[in-house]
């Protein structure tokens, strides 16, 4: 079974990883979930659930190393992805979980998509964005492209979502 491995930071937009979990789990495709302290705070914020909560999403918890080894991932997704995280995969850093997973990632040369959060942009961030396309990695702003169809947030989510995943598969 393919495995997406989505990494959650702590940038605000949980619920376009809670949504792109639940879609993947849709299409049976199999999800390995890493998920830093601060987005577990946000995702309390935000959404009003607990860690556990959000754990349960994913068919896979990964807590260390060990376990991020074990994977056969077919695609990453950092969603949403932090400017300090995108900064990380820019210049190769490995100093958590979210970051060995991506150097991994790219190390393959399989997809990894950042869904980057925070506007604006600086030259800083620019620079990041362009570095890590650089390496491989696709930068996709968090954004929605409403169409007229579309009535609501969740309908403008599940768009996000669908586009994000399409990346991947």
């Amino acid at each position: 079974m393919e495995t997406i491995i989505l990494a959650v930071t702590g940038a605000a937009g949980t619920i376009v990883s809670t949504t792109v979990l639940k879609k993947l789990k849709q299409r049976r495709v199999k999800t390995a979930l890493i998920v830093s302290e601060a987005a577990y705070k946000v995702a309390e914020i935000e959404l009003k659930i607990k860690p556990i909560e959000l754990d349960r999403l994913a068919d896979v918890f990964v807590k260390d190393e060990h376990e991020l080894a074990d994977l056969r991932p077919k695609a990453m997704i950092i969603a949403p992805c932090s400017m300090k995280t995108l900064a990380g995969v820019a210049w190769e850093r490995a100093d958590n979980l979210v970051l060995k997973a991506a150097k991994q990632v790219l190390e393959r040369k399989l997809p990894l998509i950042l869904v980057i959060r925070e506007t604006p942009w600086n030259i800083i961030h620019l620079k990041n964005m362009l570095q890590a396309s650089k390496k491989g990695a696709t930068v996709m702003p968090l954004t929605f492209q409403p169409k007229a169809a579309q009535k609501n947030i969740a309908e403008l989510v599940d768009g996000l979502a669908d586009k994000i995943i399409s990346l991947c598969l």
